[in-house]
């Protein structure tokens, strides 16, 4: 079977944020023709065996209290297998309604007030907001960019960041918003470097199915039982089966006593799923592989159309082209200087105004991401047209 990827589907009206929060998030004079391309959600239909399992479960008419179980563990087994080539066990596994959640949960459980968490910025924004709300300090370790905004490990620096007061490294795998897949060696090199000074790692691998031919996802965890012994690692089917609004993720724990504080805090939270959400969940992970496929497939033409078009018509701006995500990481720094925006915010408010186009702002995943905007290319191909199209008017 073969699934439409360039239809376009109105989402106003829906209590879509992407679309229907423009005003709150850009302000009360976003033009009605605004394209959002900004918070990672897709803007494709979900794919059918998700829809039809849920329909099929709406024809009992008992939506009661739920949990998730063996069969669902199973497929989560089977899935992680078949596409992360892990071999990790029912019993490792545990249900989370979403991974920030989780992040949260596990900077609670496993760290105290005045402890540090160090990630590798700029960096998805609650990594920092999930330490920074419960007392911790957050420690950034910038990556470096070459001249093709190629993103690399400066791991002297890394370990130079880290004391004794630093418990936690966050790792992005793939990478948002710089679009890495980092390869065997890196995450080796991590992993030595987190086990040299004692840090428990969570490794939020939510992209993990968005990676472009001649790269390959390695979970951190897989690589040695040493690792896998002091790490979470978060994996959820909300970004590549746009099920987002389901809130359903799960966390690979290997180390018994290391899952059992974390379920310990998690059922003191009481935190619980959803009956949609092990149902959805379920289907897109044993029935939605030809879909999956597919959906690469178009993603990886947006990426290469996007790359070109921006290379050959938008001399100004500079981008790479991402070796997993959906996301666009594109340097606006001479384009804004040669228009007098002095700020990220006025960089943003411009791209409005002139082009309707609401992009992520760079600083939004740290300081070194200022003069940067995100561009979330999971669309209609014919919507980034327009986008280049307008950007190249002004």
């Amino acid at each position: 079977m073969t699934f439409n990827f360039d239809q376009v589907i109105d989402r106003h009206q829906t209590n879509c944020i992407k679309w229907d929060r423009l005003p709150e998030v850009f302000g009360p004079d976003v033009p009605q023709d605004t394209l959002a391309l900004w918070i990672a959600d897709m803007d494709f239909p979900v794919a059918p065996p998700i829809v039809e399992a849920m329909r099929h479960r709406l024809d009992h008419p008992v939506f009661g209290y739920t949990f998730p179980g063996p069969e669902f563990f199973q497929t989560c087994v089977d899935y992680i297998g078949r596409h992360y080539h892990w071999q990790v066990q029912s019993d490792w596994l545990t249900f989370c309604p979403g991974i920030v959640p989780a992040l949260n949960m596990a900077v609670m459980a496993f760290t105290k007030p005045g402890d540090k968490v160090i990630s590798l910025t700029p960096v998805y924004g609650p990594f920092k907001a999930a330490a920074e709300s419960h007392g911790r300090a957050f420690i950034s370790c910038d990556l470096d960019l070459d001249d093709q905004l190629h993103a690399s490990i400066d791991f002297d620096k890394l370990e130079s960041l880290i004391d004794d007061s630093c418990k936690l490294l966050m790792l992005c795998s793939p990478h948002n918003p710089l679009g890495r897949v980092w390869t065997r060696d890196e995450l080796s090199r991590l992993g030595q470097i987190a086990l040299k000074h004692n840090l428990f790692i969570v490794s939020d691998e939510i992209h993990a199915d968005f990676v472009y031919p001649g790269q390959q996802h390695t979970p951190l965890a897989s690589l040695s039982p040493d690792l896998a012994a002091r790490s979470i690692t978060c994996y959820a089917p909300s970004k590549t089966f746009n099920i987002a609004g389901l809130a359903a993720s799960v966390l690979v724990i290997p180390n018994p006593q290391v899952k059992k504080t974390f379920d310990d805090f998690k059922s003191k939270m009481h935190y619980s799923g959803n009956l949609f959400a092990y149902t959805a969940m379920q289907a897109a992970w044993s029935s939605c592989d030809d879909w999956l496929a597919q959906l690469i497939t178009y993603l990886e033409g947006n990426r290469d159309f996007l790359y070109q078009e921006i290379k050959d018509r938008l001399p100004q701006v500079q981008t790479t082209k991402p070796e997993g995500t959906y996301l666009l990481w594109m340097d606006f720094k001479e384009f804004a200087r040669t228009r007098g925006l002095d700020s990220d915010q006025a960089l943003c408010d411009y791209l409005l105004q002139k082009a309707s186009l609401a992009l992520n702002q760079g600083s939004s995943y740290g300081l070194s991401g200022q003069g940067f905007m995100r561009l979330n290319f999971a669309c209609p191909r014919s919507q980034l047209a327009e986008a280049v199209d307008r950007l190249a008017k002004l």
